[in-house]
């Protein structure tokens, strides 16, 4: 019985670090965007700033979404 109990629990466990929140991956990709289509552009960029701003403010009690955030931001492929 304590096998299984243990099993669940590592299994609750794993599931809750490898969850994404989908929100947060679509607002970064919409901010990715941002950056690529106003590279030559600095107010466009501002507006960009302003929406990562927004973002962070969105999910600031959620150490866990900011640290997604952040990874999939390095990831950002500019285009020039």
């Amino acid at each position: 019985m304590n096998k299984k109990i243990l099993i669940i629990a590592l299994g609750g466990l794993m599931s809750l670090f490898s969850c994404k929140n989908q929100a947060a991956s679509d607002a970064v990709e919409r901010y990715c965007n941002c950056l690529s289509e106003n590279v030559n552009d600095p107010a466009g960029r501002m507006v960009c700033i302003d929406m990562m701003d927004s973002l962070q403010r969105a999910f600031a009690h959620q150490p866990r979404v900011l640290n997604q955030i952040v990874e999939e931001t390095e990831d950002c492929q500019l285009s020039f």
